[in-house]
């Protein structure tokens, strides 16, 4: 009796095959298979029945054959896998477990219905990774959008209007003394003082979206970009 227990609490703790090499340093000779169906055979303690659970799809085969996964949220844990995705299993699962009172799911419609006829009483909820999903892709969206007029917009004229023939002399005449030592000097100086600043790159839209979410570890020059966004599409 002592050695059976012993084994089931080293299966139940680690499982099969590193079960059975911790017991075999234990000095207690055992095969994987053996400790497997030692714990099919016993009885352990069954917990209650969940309540809040979690539904979403996961894959046998990538793009061709899904599964669903329902997991116990209180106890945080997997309590089954269905060999589908279709509403009529999930619904059928649900009837012969009584007792759901909330489920979390993705946007799926599928999911939906089963769970409207399996266990209509319960409250569907949103889970938070497909709300944060959602949430990126729009984002993402907007901020795409946003970049791009911002891209189209006519640059900017420096230079003053100019009215009567007087303004437009006094203007040339300040351009020339103002333009004379970069023409006077060397190529290189002309390369090094330039006149026109740097064309300002604007951020890709996944970039802005992770300046949002990660505000805390933006430097100066994203801070100053993220406001310039929000006042434009303010």
């Amino acid at each position: 009796m002592r050695l059976t227990t012993a084994l089931e609490l080293i299966g139940f703790a680690i499982g099969g095959e590193a079960g059975a090499r911790l017991a075999r340093e234990l000095g207690l000779t055992v095969s994987p298979d053996t400790l497997l169906r030692r714990l099919h055979q016993s009885s352990p303690h069954k917990p209650a029945p969940p309540r809040i659970i979690g539904v979403d799809d996961f894959a046998f085969r990538r793009g061709r054959r899904y599964g669903t996964l329902i997991v116990d949220l209180e106890r945080h844990c997997p309590i089954n896998l269905l060999p589908d995705r279709e509403a009529e299993t999930l619904s059928r699962w649900l009837k012969a477990h009584p007792g759901i009172e909330i489920v979390t799911r993705d946007r799926s419609k599928t999911y939906a219905c089963g769970i409207t006829e399996g266990a209509p009483a319960a409250v569907q909820v949103a889970d938070r990774w497909h709300l944060l999903k959602n949430l990126r892709e729009v984002l993402e969206k907007l901020l795409k959008r946003q970049l791009q007029q911002k891209r189209r917009r006519p640059v900017q004229s420096f230079c003053p209007p100019i009215t009567d023939g007087t303004e437009e002399r006094s203007y040339l005449e300040r351009s020339r003394v103002r333009l004379l030592p970069h023409l006077l000097g060397s190529k290189k100086e002309m390369r090094a003082r330039s006149i026109w600043p740097p064309p300002l790159r604007l951020p890709s839209s996944r970039q802005v979206k992770w300046m949002l979410l990660q505000r805390e570890e933006m430097n100066d020059e994203q801070k100053s970009i993220v406001e310039k966004l929000c006042q434009q599409t303010g």
